[in-house]
């Protein structure tokens, strides 16, 4: 969609999408280092297009009535069914695990299929997680893998929230398959990082609106 090609404004639109909640142009701005005005110009152009929708709301701190002043404009996702996926899919990781297995079952014909399946996705999410560096904290590491494989994590109590399912296609066509790579592939991440000491991955069952199955439980009480 030619209205994400600009960079700025893809990240504007991934700046909204990070959030759970509606938020403003002022928020926006301040994360990515822009004027308000500017910020205000992209999130526009992503409401016109369907987008973004727009509401209008004072600060929950502020008292309505005369002198509270004038509602502010936020922003959050639409659910507009578009041609591209945002969150990006990543049909590609869940091409190479289902190969994977194919292969692992061709050699081994004996190996139970979801068993093969879900240790295929462990080894995958370990071995994307290891091309990582190091460096940075262990949640902003894991964040930005989970954010880098599809997943818009976003941050409720200790828990991080996947709120994009990668293989969502796939999904609608197997989902308990599905949700079993995904539990295992996470699985994979957190070890590949060296997070599984403290994180783990924990399969939700089912959701609705392309959301993944699995939380992963941060262990921070």
């Amino acid at each position: 969609m030619a209205t994400l090609s600009d960079p700025r404004r893809r990240d504007v639109y991934d700046q909204v999408a990070r959030h759970g909640r509606p938020i403003t142009r002022d928020e926006v701005g301040e994360a990515l280092g822009m004027s308000r005005s500017l910020a205000a110009f992209h999130l526009d152009k992503l409401a016109d297009i369907g987008l973004l929708d727009v509401s209008f709301a004072r600060p929950p701190d502020r008292p309505a009535g005369r002198g509270a002043g004038r509602p502010s404009k936020r922003y959050e996702l639409s659910d507009l069914d578009v041609g591209i996926s945002i969150p990006p899919r990543r049909y590609d990781i869940v091409g190479r695990i289902l190969a994977r297995t194919v292969d692992t079952m061709g050699q081994d014909r004996s190996t139970d299929p979801a068993a093969t399946a879900w240790e295929t996705a462990r080894q995958e999410g370990r071995r994307q997680a290891e091309t990582y560096p190091e460096g940075g904290s262990l949640a902003a590491h894991v964040t930005q893998v989970l954010r880098d494989s599809g997943y818009a994590p976003l941050a409720d109590g200790h828990y991080l929230r996947l709120r994009n399912c990668p293989f969502h296609s796939v999904a609608d066509a197997v989902p308990d398959l599905v949700c079993s790579l995904n539990h295992g592939f996470l699985t994979g991440v957190l070890e590949g990082l060296g997070a599984d000491a403290t994180m783990t991955a924990e399969p939700v069952g089912q959701r609705d609106q392309g959301r993944c199955c699995v939380d992963i439980d941060t262990g921070e009480r």
